[in-house]
């Protein structure tokens, strides 16, 4: 009974990292004021005598409708925080009423984020990479086969930078779009029922691999 009260008296004490908006204001986009309308990030910094100076911004699963944020997110950003690389869980905007490419958007703006507070989070904006699992998978995906420089001239600072991630880890990943490899869950969610044929090719992101991607893409299989 004694360790059980001590060990709910120090989860008590323990703070809640931080959760932070993408967007000043309302997100490009958005379609109402809920919490599902505001994408976040919550953060988890390395104690700095461990920091590496990587970052990692991790996308959790759940076939474009729901977010695992517990195994597929915190839990994955503590472990790393606990390796000296900082973990960011981005809680992106889900079908069906956010179709592509709001997610994609949402993903790109977070990368951009996270190296525009490089010195805040004594990080190397260059080592800022994304991680997802299973539709998060899929988005991760998109994240590191379409990316873009930044707007110089940008009124918003975040946006003159690049949403290029510096790595993707890509765990048991939603990849394929067409036919009977898809997951129709994923397509349907982030597509709509008759998506063009097209959209769905170029978002097959096994089909977008070239010399911009990432170097250090991986993909694994749980």
């Amino acid at each position: 009974m004694l360790a059980t009260f001590v060990l709910l008296a120090l989860a008590a004490d323990t703070p809640a990292p931080p959760e932070e908006p993408l967007y000043k204001g309302e997100a490009p986009g958005a379609l109402g004021k809920t919490a599902a309308d505001r994408p976040t990030l919550t953060v988890f910094l390395p104690a700095k005598d461990k920091a590496t100076g990587a970052a990692v911004i991790i996308c959790p699963g759940g076939g474009y409708a729901a977010l695992m944020m517990t195994y597929e997110g915190r839990d994955v950003a503590k472990w790393f925080a606990d390796r000296g690389v900082a973990g960011f869980v981005l809680r992106y905007r889900l079908g069906p009423r956010y179709k592509h490419p709001i997610p994609l958007q949402d993903a790109q703006r977070a990368i951009r984020l996270v190296k525009s507070r490089a010195k805040e989070y004594d990080i190397d904006p260059g080592r800022v990479g994304i991680m997802g699992f299973s539709a998060g998978g899929h988005l991760a995906s998109c994240a590191a086969t379409i990316h873009a420089h930044g707007e110089p001239d940008a009124a918003d600072p975040v946006d003159r930078l690049s949403s290029r991630p510096g790595f993707a880890v890509l765990a048991y990943p939603v990849i394929t779009l067409e036919g009977m490899h898809a997951h129709a869950g994923s397509r349907r969610n982030l597509l709509g029922d008759k998506p063009d044929e097209k959209l769905v090719k170029s978002l097959s992101t096994h089909t977008r691999v070239n010399k911009e991607t990432p170097p250090r893409l991986r993909t694994s299989r749980g």
